[in-house]
């Protein structure tokens, strides 16, 4: 994951540019990196006398990594991995105390295989989200392709009726 080859220093810078620089508009919808020409200088003079612009640019093009993700964006102040009906691609008849045993059951693997906590939110659970933090900002676009390959998993497995044989 990205997050994990940053240094202590570009970690602290990171976090302080994601707490001060970005503004989020239209319930999450918009999310913007605001800086300029002038911030470099301005986080040389407040923040770090000795940030190098090697250091500043590495972070910035990491930010708009993210940002430049088509998908991405905040719902209910945590960062949204998903919002798909996963219930239209269900092709049998489920249960729906089933249903949420085996959802719980493959979100909580992408949990542990990727070290995060993934949240159901919104009407009908839709919603998958993860916590507003750096690490999960920085790694959004490889945590959202590995959740999409869980998701697609999730729903060819309730589809091919396997579960129906196994012992809940």
């Amino acid at each position: 994951m990205k997050a994990d080859c940053l240094n202590y220093e570009e970690r602290e810078l990171a976090k302080y540019i994601y707490d001060n620089y970005i503004r989020v508009a239209n319930g999450g919808r918009k999310v913007e990196l605001c800086v300029d020409e002038d911030t470099f200088r301005e986080l040389k003079d407040y923040y770090d006398s000795g940030l190098k612009k090697r250091t500043y640019n590495k972070i910035i093009n990491l930010f708009y990594d993210t940002l430049d993700n088509e998908h991405f964006r905040y719902y209910e102040n945590e960062i949204e991995l998903d919002d798909y009906r996963v219930l239209w691609d269900i092709d049998t008849e489920i249960d729906e105390e089933t249903y949420w045993l085996y959802a719980d059951d493959f979100l909580r693997s992408f949990d542990t295989d990727f070290g995060v906590e993934t949240f159901y939110s919104g009407r009908s659970a839709r919603h998958i989200v993860i916590k507003n933090n750096i690490d999960n900002f920085i790694n959004y676009s490889e945590l959202r392709n590995e959740y999409i390959k869980v998701r697609n998993d999730f729903i060819a497995f309730i589809n091919s009726n396997e579960w129906k044989n196994e012992e809940v």
